[in-house]
């Protein structure tokens, strides 16, 4: 007797499922970190632009130095204003809002920085280099 075979069977759909299943179970937490390291690079490039700008801002604001301990909350609402149409993003030094900065200025040099986007922050350390905060 001659058998027709064609299709797949049960067993063959089912192996294929869980070959499916096994590659997603570890490609998906890898796509994800990377995603998520994305993510952290945006940020990061926008906290340095950012505390560029506000570098600058603060420059062409006084001419002389600007007093030991100035802090973010010093500046009106005009800087933030400039700064925002230079970045050309909203930002405040309100800490509600999406996107927030924080800094602590000495001599027309920044000596703490904080930027919050979203629910991730980038902070610059004392010296100089930036990590990554991640509140979840």
């Amino acid at each position: 007797m001659k058998l027709n075979k064609k299709g797949l069977t049960l067993i063959e759909i089912v192996v294929v499922l869980v070959i499916i299943a096994i590659l997603a179970a570890i490609l998906v937490p890898s796509l994800l970190r990377w995603v998520d390291k994305a993510k952290d690079s945006n940020v990061l490039a926008a906290a340095k632009t950012v505390q560029k700008t506000v570098a600058s801002e603060i420059s062409k604001l006084y001419e002389d130095d600007v007093e030991i301990g100035t802090t973010h909350n010093d500046f009106g609402e005009e800087f933030w204003e400039k700064v925002s149409d230079s970045v050309g993003k909203t930002i405040t030094n309100d800490p509600t809002k999406d996107r927030c900065v924080t800094f602590k200025a000495d001599k027309n040099v920044i000596v703490e920085f904080t930027y919050t986007e979203g629910k991730k922050t980038a902070q610059m350390k004392e010296d100089g280099t930036w990590v990554i905060i991640n509140k979840d």
